[in-house]
């Protein structure tokens, strides 16, 4: 049995969509990184939208659905 959850990120700091899958250090990373600690993965990026062009800083926006075993309670 898995269990899902969702999780935002509104208005983080500047990352790009392959930034973030290649793992680039990001505060949508770090978080990512400690729920895996937790037997978190992702499943799904709902949402993802970038603000900023290339050469300026902008702000990331995404709903990301993690997915794990679930836990025995």
């Amino acid at each position: 049995m898995k269990e899902y959850e969702v999780i935002n990120f509104d208005n983080t700091e500047s990352v790009s969509y392959l930034d973030l899958m290649k793992g680039k250090r990001s505060e949508v990373g770090e978080q990512l990184s400690e729920l895996a600690k937790e037997g978190w993965k992702v499943h799904t990026i709902l949402e993802y939208g970038y603000q900023g062009g290339l050469t300026r800083a902008g702000s990331t926006q995404a709903t990301i659905l993690l997915e794990r075993e679930a836990q025995p309670s």
